[in-house]
């Protein structure tokens, strides 16, 4: 995880300003954007980076982009979207420079030391909860990487997000508590800037009834408060985690586990967005926590243009497998690799540990690996005090 980090002529004067801001909302619009921290426009120099192909050439044959940094940000009270701010020519330049996790329901933001306490409910102060926050982000992508396929992926929003691309909408998500993903690649502007915008609402009892409608005994942040990337791909891939309108990633089981001997199911899903049909190779790699291979699964298919194909396979016998347990706990991985003719196109690693567990209801205990422990923890929710 990264955090921001003000410039120093910031720090002298955070006080001053946190106190001295308006909390007049008559005022807030286009044209008045709010400013919790001293706007400069050397910050706003800075919120223009350029990915290139060196600087993304990491993770071979994926390609992946940290997009946490350098984005700004503005929030209005309003209960529906200005689909205006998603014009790619829209001037955010005096806008507040901000990094990725974040939320606008904070003390930095809203001027009140703890919002929830405040304004516990819409009904309390509507202001900070039915409008609308605004992120954008300017970034590259090299030309050269024209014919691959490139994805936009946010670990979490919270609550409903919209998101666009050039002005263009590519897809919006109902939910703060899951992952999300989606293919950018017809809207991009190769080797030129582009712009990407989120808008983001988190009005409890909102129209879709995404829950939750009330937050009960915790709260919950409006904003992209989880890791964004950028993720680029060849054109077989496994897909991001399934959704409502695909199936994608990996499912790692253990039908079969004990101090004595253990088998690991893995179902991958593959897709083929080529233009002609292509037998794809999957090689399923077990590795030990040493990074010894144990086993190397294959399996080949022909898949169509455009379709995604299960691949189910099975490990045979794994004898005395180190188990995991929270004193103790030890992971194997799984590296999934697609070929086709000989080369690869994407590789993809999970996590994996060998455990077996059962619940006594009659004296309500938990046991791992027949052995009882005891659930130590406290009840502490996602909180980010420090943005």
């Amino acid at each position: 995880m990264k955090y921001y980090r003000l410039p120093h002529y910031f720090v002298t004067c955070l006080l001053a300003l946190f106190f001295s801001c308006s909390n007049n909302h008559e005022d807030a619009g286009l044209n008045s954007p709010f400013k919790p921290w001293n706007y400069s426009k050397e910050l706003a120099g800075e919120i223009n980076p350029e990915f290139t192909a060196e600087h993304m050439n990491s993770r071979a044959p994926r390609i992946v982009a940290d997009l946490n940094a350098n984005w700004t940000f503005n929030y209005f009270p309003e209960s529906r979207e200005n689909e205006e701010i998603a014009n790619q020519a829209f001037d955010d330049s005096q806008w507040p420079a901000i990094a990725i996790p974040h939320t606008w329901q904070t003390f930095e933001t809203t001027g009140d030391i703890h919002p929830y306490i405040k304004n516990p409910s819409e009904q309390d102060d509507p202001y900070w909860w039915k409008g609308w926050g605004y992120y954008r982000k300017v970034f590259r992508v090299n030309p050269e990487l024209k014919n691959r396929k490139v994805f936009i992926e946010f670990d979490g929003v919270q609550k409903y997000a919209k998101v666009y691309v050039n002005g263009n909408f590519v897809g919006d998500h109902k939910g703060g508590f899951n992952s999300f993903s989606f293919d950018i690649s017809s809207t991009l502007n190769w080797g030129e800037e582009n712009t990407l915008v989120v808008m983001v609402n988190n009005f409890r009892r909102d129209q879709h009834q995404i829950p939750p409608m009330t937050a009960g005994n915790w709260n919950v942040y409006g904003g992209i408060y989880r890791d964004v990337r950028l993720v680029v791909k060849n054109k077989v891939y496994i897909p991001y985690q399934g959704s409502y309108t695909h199936e994608g990633g990996t499912f790692v089981t253990t039908p079969q586990v004990s101090e004595e001997s253990a088998k690991v199911r893995v179902i991958t899903y593959i897709r083929n967005d080529g233009d002609k049909p292509q037998t794809v190779n999957l090689s399923t790699i077990i590795t030990d926590p040493n990074g010894n291979t144990l086993e190397t699964l294959q399996e080949e298919k022909i898949i169509e243009p455009n379709t995604v194909i299960q691949y189910d396979q099975t490990s045979n016998t794994i004898d005395n497998p180190q188990l995991w347990h929270p004193d103790s706990p030890t992971l194997y991985k799984v590296i999934s690799q697609v070929s086709v003719d000989g080369a690869l196109q994407d590789a993809f690693e999970s996590p994996l540990g060998f455990r077996y567990f059962h619940w006594d209801f009659e004296n309500d205990d938990l046991f791992v690996n027949g052995k009882k422990i005891n659930i130590k923890g406290t009840n502490r929710h996602q909180d980010y005090p420090w943005l």
